[in-house]
């Protein structure tokens, strides 16, 4: 049996990582700002496909507590990204 979710979960995780490898040899702006978009193309898409596919791994009884739960760690890696990032000496340019 074939998971259509997971395969396509899969794609677009490739799909996002795929172009932001890319991108660090580009130069031309215009190419840097395509392959961004496509990158948050394929992450917008996985973080869609997450709540679908983590809401048929917990059982009926748990299933609010187990999403709350994901949702609590999503929102704790997305407000803790940039302090690691900071921490770390990471720079924009």
């Amino acid at each position: 049996r074939v998971s259509g979710r997971r395969i396509t979960l899969c794609a677009f995780l490739w799909i996002c990582g795929g172009f932001l490898v890319i991108l660090y040899v580009m130069d031309d702006n215009l190419a840097i700002m395509v392959l961004q978009l496509a990158g948050k193309f394929g992450i917008s898409g996985a973080f869609v496909l997450v709540y679908i596919v983590a809401s048929e791994i917990f059982p009926t009884s748990i299933r609010n507590t187990g999403m709350g739960a994901c949702s609590l760690a999503a929102r704790v890696g997305a407000f803790s990204a940039p302090l690691v990032t900071g921490y770390f000496g990471v720079e924009d340019s």
